[in-house]
């Protein structure tokens, strides 16, 4: 079934999903549920829709600083946030994200020293102050993706008395603070639990859920709809109020993956063969180019699949080294360093020539995925969603996102 880019193309689509189009009388004063991080390198592209979506985001994220220490932040973030705010239209928040840079574990160690802990919280405090961001926006992903589970329950009550204490600090000031985590879901049993959602609700102002990346190593989904429901439900039960429920914003994805699924013959050494991203932006061009045909998956995605044949050789040669001549030369010839002197360079032939035809498969979210995830966690009573990334998204997903019922 094709649906044309008009209005009318838009809200049948968008009813076929279950997403209910705006009541026109709601259309003068849209509620602002949408927000989204914009990542260093994608300025351009990721504020070029706030302009003309002012009425319905209310806020942005560049991703600007990196902890590297319990009082250090490194980044460009000065030159970064003074190019977004540039941008940034009245009435938008401009809440920089502060990632994990640290490494394995030391983030970890740093919260659980009461000393480092509260230097951290006092730079935190100190760079919104002085820079007068709105806000700030922890993004400490390294708990759950690099330190390992076996360190969560160590990790955990001292994770809850920092976001605690900050949390204090920032009603002080204040300032919004918003943490963004990976979810928990299975009613609570499965999942990042490191991060306590029940454990930090009543201390900020804003809770982003990543519910994305359900696919990364296989082909699949990058957030099931079935997934996204479970995680809604499941933080409903951990959140437990309504004015809870009502900090909490979904992230939801607008990039896919592309994955190889099958591949025939014997695959030359030039050959394309590892997973790549796909912006949603660039998914209609991709199909059209390999002449695949789209469809929507079970998950609510969508997804096609096309081939590539690779010709060339099984291995490289080495190429013969570059001979640089000495800026200048002498009449005397030193005797030869025996320490320095290494066995000649065999230059080796090219391999034979070996052919292989490669199956790619490709999910991501369209525009109508989007607004299916963006109604379901508005029915749940939810701030709305966060989008990752701001620039990712094609042309009609903010048409798409304004037809919405809130």
């Amino acid at each position: 079934m094709r649906f044309g880019r008009g209005v009318a193309g838009v809200c049948a689509l968008v009813s076929v999903l279950g997403v209910a189009s705006r009541d026109p009388a709601d259309a003068a004063t849209p509620t602002k549920y949408v927000t989204g991080w914009i990542p260093s390198w994608g300025i351009t592209a990721g504020t070029a829709a706030l302009a003309t979506n002012a009425g319905i985001i209310s806020g942005v994220s560049p991703f600007a600083y990196s902890a590297i220490g319990p009082a250090t932040f490194a980044g460009g973030a000065d030159t970064l946030i003074d190019q977004i705010e540039a941008r940034v239209p009245a009435g938008i928040a401009v809440i920089p994200s502060i990632t994990d840079g640290t490494g394995k574990g030391v983030l970890a160690g740093i919260l659980a020293d009461t000393g480092t802990r509260q230097q951290h919280i006092d730079a935190i405090v100190s760079l919104v102050q002085t820079k007068g961001y709105d806000g700030i926006d922890l993004d400490y992903e390294g708990f759950a993706f690099t330190d390992g589970s076996a360190s969560w329950a160590g990790t955990r009550p001292n994770w809850v008395a920092f976001v605690t204490e900050l949390g204090t600090r920032f009603d002080q000031i204040g300032k919004t603070l918003s943490v963004t985590i990976p979810p928990v879901w299975a009613n609570g049993t499965r999942g990042y639990t490191v991060y306590d959602p029940r454990g930090i609700i009543n201390s900020i102002d804003q809770l982003r859920l990543m519910v994305y990346d359900w696919s990364v190593g296989v082909a699949g989904p990058i957030a099931p709809m079935s997934w996204v429901n479970d995680v809604i439900s499941t933080t409903r039960m951990l959140v437990e109020t309504d004015a809870n429920m009502a900090k909490v914003q979904i992230g939801v994805p607008t990039y896919g993956r592309s994955w190889v699924t099958a591949r025939t013959g014997t695959c030359p050494a030039n050959a394309a063969v590892s997973t790549v991203s796909v912006l949603q932006r660039n998914a209609d061009a991709l199909a059209a180019s390999k002449g695949a045909t789209a469809v929507r998956d079970a998950s609510g995605e969508m997804r096609f699949t096309y081939q590539q044949t690779f010709t060339g050789t099984l291995t490289t040669a080495i190429p013969v080294p570059v001979y640089a001549p000495p800026a200048s030369s002498t009449g005397v010839i030193s005797p030869a360093d025996p320490n320095a002197l290494a066995p000649a360079l065999r230059l080796s032939p090219p391999g034979s020539i070996v052919t292989c035809v490669v199956t790619r498969t490709i999910y991501y979210p369209d525009e109508f995925a989007v607004a299916q995830r963006a109604q379901a966690a508005i029915t749940a009573g939810t701030a709305g969603i966060a989008i990752w990334a701001l620039g990712y998204e094609n042309d009609r997903l903010w048409a798409t996102l304004r037809s919405i019922a809130y």
